[in-house]
This record gives structure tokens, sequence and C-alpha cells, in this order.
């Protein structure tokens, strides 16, 4: 194809695929930007739950540590404050493994969006 092109046209073939080129890759950056955004936005929230979740756990033991003191009413309260606390827990364990999923995601998209645009650097380079 280029070699039945003349060398103006080529140019403008070649400037109209450098164009095409440079708003894809807008494009992806702003859509990685977004999910990148969305992500944070997401761990500050899962952040915001586990610390609810740890104070609920603080709460919670200090309940079991003064129920305790009282013997006839520590079984029944016991059982009870167990149930909430090991739910606490288990949702608190969970927040901090999905924050965690999350963190690495963005780390990865992070890296995902320097690679690319790193590559989309040097090919800019070789083609200036």
């Amino acid at each position: 194809m280029w070699t039945q092109l003349g060398t103006g046209q080529q140019a403008r073939a070649y400037a109209r695929m450098a164009d095409e080129q440079a708003r894809e890759n807008a494009e992806f950056a702003a859509t990685m930007t977004e999910r990148i955004a969305e992500r944070q936005k997401v761990i500050h929230e899962l952040e915001g739950e586990l610390a609810v979740a740890h104070c609920r756990v603080a709460e919670t033991k200090a309940k079991l540590g003064s129920e305790a003191r009282r013997a006839d009413q520590a079984e029944t309260r016991l059982v009870d404050e167990a149930a909430r606390l090991e739910d606490a827990e288990q949702r608190a364990a969970e927040a901090i493994v999905l924050a965690a999923e999350l963190e690495q995601e963005v780390i990865d998209l992070k890296a995902e969006l320097l690679a690319w645009e790193s590559t989309a650097s040097l090919e800019l380079r070789k083609h200036a």
C-alpha cells in the first residue's frame, strides 16, 4: 500500500494513523484513570467500613469484659456477644481481604497503565 502512495500521501496517511493512535491512547488513559479513581473510592469506602467494624469489635470486647463480671448474666450475654463479635470479625476479615484485593488490582492497573504509557512513548519516539 505504501509503495503505491506518493510521499505526501504517505505522510498524510501516517499522520492520520498517528492521530487515531493518539486518540485511542487518550481514551484508554482516561478509562484507566476513571477505573483507578473508582477503585480508590471503593477502597476508601471499605477502609471506612473496616474502621467501623474495628470500633464495633472494640465495643463488643469491652462489653464482654464488663458482662463477665456479672456471673448470673454472663453466660447468656456471652453467647450473644460472641456471635456478634464473630460476625464483626468475619466482616472485618472479609473487608480486609477485599481491600487488599482492590489495592492489588489498583497496583496492577497502575503497572499496566505505566507499561502502556511507556510503550506508547517509545512508539511516539520511534516515529518522531
